[in-house]
């Protein structure tokens, strides 16, 4: 084993490390300006979703409505490289319950489907949680 492919793997597996970093910073600066965005709504559950493919998964960031169960805003992140990022998916906006037939990836649908299991969760939650008077 030579010294220089040991180089050029330590520093491509710091290259990756480091954009890792990147990608991680630059989605909780998307969530947090989504939660900016959407502090004065009342009702409204910020929720995330995954799903792990074998290849390729998803992400998706949603602004659900609780009244209407209507997604406001959605984010998604898909694809295998580091360098990519939560992206604005209009075609997921709109009721929660039809985003199958407006969405043709299966593995953003199956993140939407784990982001509505968080909203659900987080829905019933608050229900059984009781008032603070004051």
């Amino acid at each position: 084993m030579d010294w220089g492919f040991a180089l050029i793997l330590i520093g491509a597996l710091g290259l990756v490390g480091l954009t890792s970093v990147f990608q991680y910073r630059r989605m909780l600066a998307d969530i947090e300006s989504m939660r900016v965005a959407h502090a004065d709504r009342k009702g409204a559950f910020l929720v995330s979703g995954r799903h792990k493919g074998f290849i390729r998964g998803a992400v998706v960031a949603l602004v659900i409505d609780g009244h209407d169960e209507r997604i406001v805003e959605a984010r998604a992140m898909r694809g295998i490289s580091a360098l990519s990022r939560l992206r604005r998916r209009e075609s997921l906006e709109g009721n929660l319950g039809s985003v199958a037939f407006r969405e043709s990836d299966a593995a953003v649908i199956k993140a939407v489907e784990a982001a509505e299991a968080e909203f659900r969760r987080l829905q019933a939650q608050r229900k059984r949680a009781p008032r603070k008077r004051g």
